[in-house]
């Protein structure tokens, strides 16, 4: 329905905000200390912010599936799953237990959606 879509675009517009603010952390680190702070805490903000910038391609993602953009949506995987590789290769740990359960589901949600999930058959 309308206020469902309502209801859920108004969420996704929250969550993206706030992966938005963890993607800008290493911007907004710099400035504190002198930027001397930025040094120690590189690699977990270089972590959160790929954190960041995952979650909100995986909200966009899941978005387009919602308005039956499917042009969109599997650009917006594309521009995800390498993004997954490089936050997957890295040894900080951020979010343990919350960003990566997010992004395994949003994965198999888009999956699901355009069928990628399903075994591979012979077409008759």
């Amino acid at each position: 329905t309308r206020a469902d879509a309502s209801r859920r675009d108004r969420a996704a517009d929250g969550l993206r905000a706030a992966f938005s603010v963890m993607r800008q952390a290493p911007e907004r680190l710099k400035t504190p200390a002198e930027g001397r702070l930025t040094d120690e805490v590189r690699p977990w903000t270089e972590q959160l912010a790929r954190y960041g910038r995952a979650g909100e391609l995986a909200v966009d993602l899941l978005q387009a599936q919602a308005a039956g953009d499917g042009a969109a949506a599997w650009r917006i995987q594309l521009a995800l799953e390498p993004l997954r590789e490089e936050i997957r290769a890295s040894r900080a740990t951020v979010g343990k237990g919350v960003l990566d359960p997010f992004l395994d589901r949003a994965a198999k949600v888009a999956a699901g959606w355009n069928g990628t999930d399903r075994a591979s058959g012979r077409v008759t």
